[in-house]
């Protein structure tokens, strides 16, 4: 009986540290891809600005602007959501769970990190599926011949990233000790 009790224990030690291995491999990426986002949003501010002085100081607007800001648009949001949950950033109701009990709390979080996992890896799927079907397609950006696909993948490639956040938070919701 210990024997067996030592292999669970043992097992359990094993899976734990797996979680914590994936949980900072899913943070140290998710925080490069948050300043990736950062980085493209101050580039994007800075080409903003040149277009518009460009357009209405010197009446030169630059080719291509809203294209260029939408598809980099996709950069920053999908590249921005997963650090956002690592850090508890998204908007939470807690004014609705706070006098609830600690259980009710952690089975309403279980229930949330999987309803989101499950609505974010639907939404990768169909980003990919998006994007094999644009690339057939050969589909470019209006005024400049920019291939659309790449930022769908891109956009695809920070929701995936977002469902591994939700996962390590299920887990962990999952494998807190309950409180009385």
């Amino acid at each position: 009986m210990n024997q067996e009790m030592a292999i669970k224990k043992m097992e359990s030690n094993l899976f734990i540290r797996w979680v914590k291995l994936l949980e900072g491999a899913v943070v140290q990426l998710s925080k490069v891809l948050h300043y990736v986002g950062g980085t493209v949003l101050g580039l994007l501010v800075l080409f903003i600005t040149a277009d518009v002085i460009g357009r209405y100081i010197l009446n030169r607007p630059i080719k291509g602007d809203f294209e260029l800001v939408v598809l980099a648009a996709g950069i920053v949001g999908s590249f921005s959501l997963a650090y956002t949950l690592v850090l508890e950033g998204h908007i939470r109701i807690d004014i609705a769970t706070s006098h609830l009990r600690r259980g009710v709390r952690r089975g309403l979080d279980i229930l949330a990190y999987l309803l989101g996992l499950i609505f974010w890896v639907l939404a990768t799927w169909r980003s990919v599926v998006y994007g094999v079907t644009v690339k057939k397609s050969n589909l470019v950006s209006g005024m400049l011949p920019i291939p659309v696909y790449p930022f769908v993948f891109i956009v695809a490639f920070g929701c995936a990233v977002l469902c591994l956040v939700f996962l390590v938070k299920l887990v962990h919701s999952l494998t807190e000790e309950p409180s009385r």
